[in-house]
């Protein structure tokens, strides 16, 4: 059986899609004719669930988050009506909903793979219906909502759960919607927003109402979830005596981004809204009633520190709304007090435009608007062609993770998880720089210019304060190299490393490495740290010795300190030497005999007789010449200098000091990789002409001279030109090598 004015198979449920219900307050209406008669009711409702769950310790890691929310609107005309009855009796006349769920988390576990997933809306959501009626002679109505349930309604991606996923956001949405009604707090809270008393005079009727539920599991503080649901009800006019106002993004709204200038304070740049009010259903016709005015509102701005992540310098930077209404408009009254959140027009318009101004890369917000009917009923304007949709987003951004679409098109972004640190180019030791989708979207300020950042390229940062360049390493290992300023960075405590390049980021810390000219008393270059190799997070700091970088090699010295910066560079981001020691070995005093050369000059025996009556002839006879030239010994002496305070210029009394190289050693592998060794001492050979005591063995090797430097990574351990065949100057495979899967600049998987 059902009463008058209700609605079949109509049930409220506890927990189960948006729904509104008015408490039936008395007996079927009069079925006389009424001027309300042919007048719709509208209702629309919307629920919003965002849930996280998170869980790190030693061996696992995992980051979760789901967003579930829900738009639905249903359109009733009324076909009985009474001022002073028990209810009114009313049709179905159309249905609307809106459905979008995104999010997706990661689990890492130790030793294992990382598993990753993303969520969305099932195939079939469904679209409930909704249930109404009214007690008309008291004026009095009560609104009961309940809420979505995102185990109905979403899913993830891919569907077969995979091993090792915890989506812990997933349930947390779940039992943050059960949870809402059954917390004895919740529904008399919800109970007070949902009563309501209206005018039966009144020609248009208004009303609404919102709340929001938080929960939170004191047990484990990594689970939170958040539900907030709200309802408008109005009734008025059929659809011919209806005005309609509708928000119009402007052409290219779909590839506008923010932009930021050299502060919060400064404009970078700005995007027009047009705003028009119309006979609804008609845009070429005007509103039936005239607009008193508009209120347009900022929902949800971000208030992200500074302009992008690293300008301003960190204690120069604020944390001002990053977007605000332009107040310059004539007939526009931005609210002061609201920093540019939220503004009111003048009478009578119908047909106008909102500037937004933009004050950082990553900014992001949501206007919407409400036009006040010379009736004083409000119509929630609606983005042109999408009647559910009661805002628009700046930038364009359907999944709701605060990064503009476009951006994440023109990247090819699959994991849109602003945490997601997914760069795979080059291949290396681990995916990700250690800067997350948002903090790369946003950018950085490289010399005084902004740049967004790839999120599929790995970054590395360098201050050069004595402009010795970054060498060969970017064209070596095809990692993107940004040489930053000072200011550009931020001094923060904490790692080995001070040197902060993400200062503003909200994403987490990313590291820039200082390389310096430095007097190294003989070497070359020196990656200052605990252990070798590391990652930009533990370096000190890279010194290269500019002037013995290019005396070393007299051929180029601008490609061998190129090359060597490379190198540097590498250790500090986790590449390895060829080899160590051992397989190498050093050697003390060290003797060698170069063999002489044998030269003989033979004679020229010349008789020479004498002409004339009185001359004698002359007999010469030049012998022949014997040169040999001895053998030349050289010694190798090492110094007995003390060891200075620096550590370096000088040589332990009585440490061996010469450099042997040794098969699978630091000069072994590709030749032409900058992680090679292209210089060393000696090698060992047994017809060599050198010797050397080597613990209690004498030993025979030669000189090993310099060789030409690295200009590449290398892709295998396998031994290339010089380190080919068996030959003794041959130091065949790397043990280490393969330096492209070594690299690695992510802090967060060490």
């Amino acid at each position: 059986m059902r009463k008058r004015g209700s609605l079949p198979g109509r049930r409220l449920g506890a927990v189960g899609v948006v729904a509104l219900a008015f408490a039936v307050l008395a007996a079927a209406p009069k079925k006389s004719k009424s001027p309300r008669d042919g007048d719709l009711i509208t209702i629309t409702t919307h629920s919003n669930v965002t849930a996280s769950g998170a869980i790190s310790d030693r061996n696992l890691k995992t980051e979760d988050r789901i967003t579930h929310d829900e738009t639905r609107s249903v359109v009733f005309r009324i076909t009985g009506w009474t001022d002073d009855g028990d209810g009114i009796g009313m049709e179905e006349v159309s249905r609307t909903c809106d459905l979008s769920v995104s999010g997706g988390g990661h689990t890492e576990v130790k030793d294992g793979p990382k598993v990753s997933w993303t969520y969305r809306k099932v195939a079939k959501p469904g679209c409930g219906s909704q249930g109404i009626q009214f007690y008309t002679g008291g004026g009095r109505g009560s609104i009961t909502v309940s809420a979505g349930d995102p185990q109905n309604q979403a899913e993830m991606v891919p569907r077969e759960l995979l091993p090792g996923a915890l989506p812990y956001a997933y349930f947390t949405a779940w039992l943050t919607v059960a949870d809402a009604f059954t917390n004895p707090k919740w529904p008399r809270r919800l109970g007070d927003v949902g009563g309501f008393t209206f005018d039966p005079k009144e020609r248009s009727i208004f009303r609404s109402g919102s709340e929001t539920y938080e929960f939170r599991t004191p047990e484990n503080p990594g689970y939170a979830g958040k539900l907030t649901v709200d309802y408008k009800i109005s009734i008025g006019r059929a659809v011919e005596d209806q005005v309609e106002v509708e928000l119009i993004p402007p052409t290219g709204y779909d590839k506008w981004l923010p932009q930021g200038d050299k502060d919060e304070k400064t404009i970078g740049n700005s995007i027009e809204i047009g705003i028009v009010a119309h006979r609804k259903g008609d845009p070429n016709r005007p509103p039936p009633q005239e607009v008193l005015k508009y209120t347009i509102t900022l929902e949800g701005t971000s208030q992200e520190k500074g302009v992008d992540s690293n300008w301003p310098v960190e204690h120069l930077s604020t944390k001002d709304f990053d977007m605000r209404i332009d107040p310059s408009e004539g007939w526009i009254d931005v609210d002061g007090k609201s920093e540019g959140q939220s503004a009111t027009t003048k009478s009578g318009m119908t047909d106008f435009r909102v500037t937004v101004n933009s004050y950082d890369w990553g900014g992001s917000t949501r206007l919407r608007v409400k036009a006040e009917l010379k009736d004083h009923s409000v119509v929630v304007a609606h983005v042109r062609g999408n009647a559910a949709l009661e805002s628009v987003a700046l930038p364009k951004d359907d999944n709701g993770n605060h990064i503009g679409d476009w951006w994440e098109r023109w990247e090819g972004v699959t994991n849109t998880d602003a945490n997601a640190d997914d760069d795979s180019k080059p291949t290396g030791h681990h995916d990700g720089d250690g800067i997350a989708l948002f903090d790369e979207y946003r950018g950085v300020h490289v010399r005084g210019r902004h740049e967004r950042l790839s999120p599929t390229v790995k970054d590395l940062f360098v201050w050069d304060p004595d402009k010795l360049g970054t060498g060969l390493y970017g064209r070596a290992t095809e990692v993107a190299v940004h040489v930053i300023d000072n200011g550009e960075f931020a001094f923060r405590k904490g790692a080995p490393n001070p040197y902060i390049v993400t200062p503003n980021g909200s994403h987490g810390d990313a590291w820039t490495l200082t390389l310096s000219n430095t007097s190294l008393g003989g070497l070359v270059g020196n990656t200052n740290a605990d252990r070798i190799p590391a990652i930009p997070r533990d370096i000190r700091g890279v010194e290269i010795d500019r002037a013995a970088a290019q005396t070393a090699w007299p051929r180029d010295p601008v490609g061998y300190l190129a090359s060597s910066i490379a190198h540097e560079l590498g250790h500090a981001t986790h590449l390895r030497h060829h080899g160590g020691d051992p397989p190498d070995d050093w050697a003390g005093d060290v003797s060698c005999h170069i063999k002489g050369e044998d030269k003989g000059t033979k004679g020229d025996g010349k008789d020479i007789k004498g002409e004339g009556k009185d001359t004698k002839g002359e007999d010469k006879d030049t012998k022949g010449e014997d040169k040999h030239a001895k053998g030349e010994d050289k010694q190798y002496i090492c110094p007995t200098w003390n060891v200075d305070s620096s550590g370096f210029g000088s040589q332990e009394k009585g440490k061996p000091c010469f450099t042997v190289a040794r098969r699978g050693g630091k000069a072994s592998g590709g030749e032409t990789c900058v992680m090679r060794y292209e210089t060393m001492d000696f090698y060992l050979d047994p017809k060599g002409p050198c010797r050397w005591t080597l613990g209690n063995t004498v030993v025979m090797g030669n000189t090993y001279g310099s060789g030409v430097p690295g200009t590449t990574l290398c892709t295998s351990k396998a031994g290339t030109g010089v380190n080919t065949g068996t030959g003794p100057k041959s130091m065949g495979d790397a043990t280490y090598g393969e330096c492209v899967i070594q690299l690695c600049l992510n802090s967060k998987k060490h």
